[in-house]
């Protein structure tokens, strides 16, 4: 009986602020009085605290206020249907995306950022000892391995119906045609300049993000920073024309912005779809399954040779990939387009060029021209006018 007195106070308090006769400090008031409430609206309240907290920032961001609204809409209705069961809320809660970046998702995807800038170095160095396709599709598949393994640890269910099928065979081959193009890409262009090409996919996540999601349109301002940034791109593309280090650099660079594009739809499928509330290891093993079974298809079709000899330092660049990149930071990324806003997170990610720059040069030994640096410079003020 207790759990049903704190699950209606509960609805009472959030039908309540979309109706405008409760505040926040009625949320003050209630919240110690929810703590006995049933596993169903667990969800709920952990969403209540976040809209407390964020008061200042919906005082602001007109966007972020119709998103959050959006959210409180969605999670009262699913507590009100019946039969609904909701699990104890993940960081964030399910369902409840933040617009801002809070520190724990800075540190994470700086994290990542790093792995990723070093992952084409990775890539490239060891493509002296593997074909591209063989590289992109192995790793897919170590990866895949240890993804289902993990889910098995944690009593993850991948493979119970859920509707997302169609969603993740799409993120799936979208996945694949992005690193076929990172991969093969990479033998006609630096690893420095393939990373900065990688991430233009935000323009793709911006335009179409507010067709999937009303509250994630950018602001004029947003807008702004990141035609900076594409104009930045646009700029260190050219060099592949004007002053190129190898006769086809032109055609490496436009696989990377063909990258660009495709991993943009991948974060759009995953939105749009009913990968949107799937576990981040499903959603992660729909594309690595997919991948693998492509791309090895794919290097056989071509006729790559697969090596028999695996030097160890072609296991340790391989490895990096596979487990470090392929598993770990895949799975942290797709776990945070499920609880923030994807348009700030794909933006945020173009920091990676700038470790991808350091360690071309650091571990590769590639040039790094000024046209590149000054391309970057403007990244990175998109960063902060889309950020602000």
């Amino acid at each position: 009986m207790a759990a049903d007195d704190a699950d209606a106070r509960a609805l009472r308090i959030a039908s309540g602020l979309l109706a405008g006769t409760h505040g926040c400090a009625d949320i003050d008031s209630e919240l110690p009085s929810l703590s006995g409430v049933s596993v169903r609206l667990r969800d709920l309240v952990h969403f209540l605290h976040h809209y407390k907290a964020d008061e200042d920032i919906r005082a602001r961001d007109a966007a972020y206020a119709d998103l959050q609204r959006e959210q409180l809409c969605r999670l009262i209705d699913e507590a009100q249907r019946p039969g609904m069961l909701a699990g104890p809320p993940a960081a964030g809660g399910p369902g409840v995306r933040q617009s801002h970046l809070d520190p724990r998702a800075v540190f994470i995807l700086l994290l990542c950022c790093l792995l990723w800038g070093i992952n084409q170095v990775a890539a490239k160095a060891a493509l002296t000892e593997i074909g591209p396709l063989w590289q992109a599709g192995l790793r897919s598949v170590v990866a895949g391995a240890l993804v289902w393994l993990w889910a098995a640890w944690r009593g993850i269910r991948l493979f119970e119906r859920d509707g997302s099928g169609p969603g993740g065979l799409l993120a799936g081959a979208l996945f694949a045609a992005e690193f076929a193009c990172i991969f093969v890409g990479l033998q006609y262009t630096s690893a420095s300049r393939m990373v900065v090409f990688i991430y233009l996919s935000p323009f793709v996540v911006a335009l179409g993000m507010p067709f999937i999601a009303h509250g994630e349109k950018l602001a004029g301002r947003q807008w702004a920073g990141l035609g900076l940034a594409f104009g930045a791109v646009a700029f260190a593309f050219a060099e592949g024309f004007s002053a190129p280090h190898s006769p086809r650099q032109w055609w490496g660079d436009a696989l990377g912005v063909a990258a660009a594009v495709l991993w943009g739809g991948t974060t759009l499928a995953i939105r749009a779809t009913k990968l949107a509330s799937a576990p981040a290891e499903k959603t992660l093993l729909y594309q690595l399954g997919v991948s693998a079974l492509a791309l090895c298809a794919a290097a056989v079709f071509a006729g790559e040779p697969l090596p028999l000899h695996w030097s160890p330092r072609l296991v340790g660049l391989f490895g990096f990939q596979a487990v470090i990149v392929s598993f770990a930071s895949y799975l942290a990324w797709f776990w945070l387009i499920r609880h923030y806003a994807a348009t700030r997170l794909a933006v945020f990610t173009l920091s990676t060029p700038l470790f991808g720059l350091l360690a071309g040069a650091l571990l590769l030994g590639e040039g790094i021209s000024a046209r590149l640096v000054a391309a970057l410079a403007a990244l990175a003020a998109g960063i902060v006018l889309v950020n602000r």
